[in-house]
């Protein structure tokens, strides 16, 4: 009952992804609904409502899909969650991030985007991180904007929060390829705490609604 409560909304992408070992390529497979069976240690941290919104590598985007995630996000919102959480692909992540930005200035409430540089299904996925510190930062953090989850180092040490306008993937296949842009990273997110490194953002109204 004490728990905050969190969306995960599945659109494709990697984090998706299974190998097809005829090909050697992968497919966009997996929804939220799996990531909650294959990561089970992410309903400690949150109630969630898991929902497959699309199912789409990143590099087919378009605009009308940005306007299609806008107001799905738009009706989660609707239900009074703590925040949301996206998984997306991580080709074009930084552009639906800048768009999703502006969509969704009003709101109050965390919006993170996550992904994966390595297809959930192999052993040395980046996947399980990352969705689990997005739903950590979705859950706990007050930062009431669109932002970037994925990982800061190369190893599982922690994630950084970038807002969603200063962005960039910076390497194809690195796990720490996202990196902020003229401004230092919003927060570090470690699998015990989230670590503000910058002040700039706007706060939701979480610490005033614990005080009612």
């Amino acid at each position: 009952k004490n728990l905050p409560s969190v969306s995960i909304l599945s659109t494709g992408g990697t984090i998706s992804s299974k190998v097809d070992y005829r090909t050697g390529g992968v497919y966009a497979d997996y929804t939220a609904s799996d990531f909650l069976i294959m990561c089970p240690e992410l309903r400690d941290i949150a109630n969630i409502n898991a929902h497959k919104a699309m199912s789409l590598m990143s590099e087919d985007m378009l605009p009308r899909d940005w306007i299609g995630m806008a107001k799905i996000i738009e009706n989660e919102i609707k239900k009074k969650v703590d925040g949301i959480v996206v998984t997306h692909g991580t080709d074009t992540l930084h552009f639906s991030t800048a768009a999703l930005s502006f969509m969704l200035e009003e709101f109050n409430i965390p919006i993170i985007f996550t992904g994966s540089q390595r297809s959930i299904d192999r052993g040395s996925s980046d996947a399980f991180f990352n969705l689990s510190c997005a739903v950590k930062a979705a859950a706990q953090s007050d930062i009431a904007e669109v932002m970037t989850c994925m990982h800061g180092t190369s190893n599982d040490d922690y994630c950084l929060l970038i807002r969603g306008t200063k962005v960039r993937k910076m390497h194809t296949s690195r796990r720490d390829a996202f990196r902020p842009i003229n401004e230092t990273a919003l927060a570090k997110v470690y699998p015990d705490k989230i670590e503000i490194l910058n002040q700039e953002y706007k706060k939701t109204d979480r610490m005033n609604k614990s005080k009612v």
